[in-house]
């Protein structure tokens, strides 16, 4: 194999490793925080609060995967151990902590704040 070709070779190579790298490190999309939340793990979304009862509340979340402005609700119940960080309001920004128990996105930490 010439120089050349192995130059090319290399560069092609260099290239397809960038790729492969860009691809593990991308965030979460929301399929995969649930995927991961049903196998016992945690998972984290942030967004919007658009409602709150005493036992639940709900987040416009952006969705990753789909075109720009696309958002999804997302309800989240929560119960004597979860830990809220701020005022749960209706319009204020909130990152969740949560695992899905039962079918639920049940809320381990909760961290608002007014935007």
């Amino acid at each position: 194999m010439n120089c050349r070709a192995k130059t090319l070779l290399l560069i092609a190579a260099l290239a397809l490793m960038t790729v492969s790298a860009s691809t593990w490190t991308a965030p979460m999309n929301l399929l995969t925080a649930s995927l991961l939340a049903a196998e016992g793990q945690t998972a984290t979304a942030s967004g919007k609060i658009t409602a709150v009862s005493d036992t639940s509340f709900a987040l416009e979340v952006k969705k990753e995967s789909e075109s720009a402005g696309q958002t999804q609700t997302m309800n989240f119940v929560i119960d004597k151990n979860t830990k809220i960080e701020g005022n749960l309001e209706v319009g204020a920004q909130a990152t969740v902590e949560y695992r899905i128990e039962n079918g639920q996105n049940v809320a381990t930490s909760v961290r608002a704040q007014k935007s």
